[in-house]
Parts: structure tokens; sequence; C-alpha cells
């Protein structure tokens, strides 16, 4: 596969993650019809299995891990990968999880995200499927307004949670994932997913997270540049084509892939 121009895709990323919002609120809206309406997160009826607002447990999402790499692309332009690691530690499944990401200096000064036309410092990414007792990754590549990026911080808005999802919600797994470094900062990663569900997944944000040798995390991919966004029940084969923003010191043998999967829980 061909590497894309990374460039004049900024404003098409942009608009992804608007569309994986929209997408994820649409899908939050189906679980409540189906549901027969939103049970309260105090609602101990066991005929319910949600979606609730807290989880039965009181446990929270949490930063299992983060990390970034910043650079200088061909045209002189700042250019960041970063990649957080959400851990699920209930015993509940979340979905549509809506969070807000931003990057900062080593002060705690927000550097501007020129991909959002420039006057954005936060923006927003949901968070589709984490599974109990699972971790799940947000990451990206964008373009930034200078250098000096240190940190990458993440905001968790709100979840929904799910007693019992049954199959629908255990996930999809990942493995056979190859990485290979390319020139300019790009790189292709392929991968296997197998999805234990019994019709075709029609949208999953799926992202590779970049490690160093020490298994650091250096950053990540765009979901946009996965390779196809939907998948048939079983075992099928993916790939992510990076055209920019990847670490230089990016080890194969660290790299991972997260699939995260539009689902409709019961």
């Amino acid at each position: 596969m061909g590497h894309r121009s990374f460039g004049p895709t900024r404003g098409r990323r942009a608009l992804v993650s608007i569309v994986t919002i929209a997408l994820a609120a649409g899908a939050a809206a189906g679980c409540q019809a189906s549901s027969g309406g939103k049970p309260s997160s105090h609602d101990t009826s066991t005929s319910h299995s949600g979606p609730y607002e807290a989880s039965s447990d009181g446990k929270e999402l949490a930063v299992a891990e983060s990390g970034l790499t910043e650079a200088v692309d061909a045209g002189g332009e700042h250019v960041v990968s970063y990649a957080v690691i959400l851990k699920n530690p209930s015993a509940d499944t979340a979905v549509t999880t809506a969070v807000t990401l931003s990057l900062v200096d080593a002060h705690g000064k927000p550097l501007r995200n020129t991909a959002l036309n420039g006057k954005h410092t936060t923006w927003d990414r949901a968070v589709n499927l984490i599974p109990a007792g699972k971790r799940q990754a947000v990451t990206g590549t964008t373009y930034v307004d200078r250098a000096g990026a240190a940190k990458v911080k993440i905001g968790i808005k709100e979840s929904q949670w799910w007693r019992d999802g049954g199959k629908r919600a255990s996930g999809v797994k990942v493995s056979d994932v190859s990485a290979t470094a390319g020139g300019k900062g790009s790189a292709t990663v392929t991968y296997r997913l197998d999805s234990p569900y019994d019709k075709k997944i029609s949208s999953a944000n799926t992202s590779a997270v970049y490690r160093d040798a020490h298994g650091e995390i250096l950053g990540g991919s765009e979901p946009s540049d996965a390779r196809p966004r939907d998948y048939p029940p079983g075992e099928s084969d993916g790939e992510i084509d990076a055209a920019a923003g990847v670490p230089k010191d990016l080890d194969a043998s660290h790299t991972e892939v997260y699939a995260d999967p539009l689902i409709e829980l019961p």
C-alpha cells in the first residue's frame, strides 16, 4: 500500500474525530432505545443491564500510561505523535466514553492544534468500548503551532456502563502485529484481528501505539490511517499506513495495535 500525503489530510482527520463522536452518540441512543430507557445509576434492579451513569462497583476509568514525540516535517512544520492508554478496572463495560485531549509544554502551557484551524488547544474524542478489566488506546498524529510539546493530557468527561454486555462486550483480539519503519517519519504496521461478533463491525478506530526498545510509549498513529475501517466476523487482516510523524526511535517488536469497535449492546 502506498503512503498517503499527510499535509492535505489535516481537515479530513479533524472531521474523522467529529464523525466518530457523532457515531458513538448514535450508538448510545440505540442502546437506550433497546433497553427501554436509561436506568438511574442508583437503580438496583437486576432486570436492567444498562446503560448506567456509573459502574456497579464504583470504579472509574483511569490513565495507565501515555507518551509523545514531536518532530519537524519536510516542510518545517511541527508534528506530534501521541498515545494515551486508558484502563477499565471495573467489572462493568464502559461504552461511549467522551474525552478531551490537549498537548502542553514543560510549563503546562497548551499548544494550538493547527490541524483544527490553529484555534484549538483542546479537542474531543470518543472511545467506543472498553471491556471490563481491559485497556484501550487513544492515539493521534497532529500538527501544532510551535515546538515544546512535553505531555499529552486527557480529561475523561463521562462514560456509560453496562453490567452484562455478553459476547458483544468482549471486545476484539489483535495478533500478529508487524511494524516496518519507512523514510521521512513513515511506517507500515500490519496485524490480524479476530472479531467475536456475529455481524460485520461497521466502524472501528484502529491505531498503532509506538514504543521504544524499553517499552516506553513514543506516540501513536491516526485512526484514519488504518484499513479496513470495518471488520467481518472471525479473522481478517488489516494495515496501518502512517505517512508522517512516526518516531525515529520506534522499536518494531514493541509496537501494539488497538481496535475500538463501534457496537450496539443489548
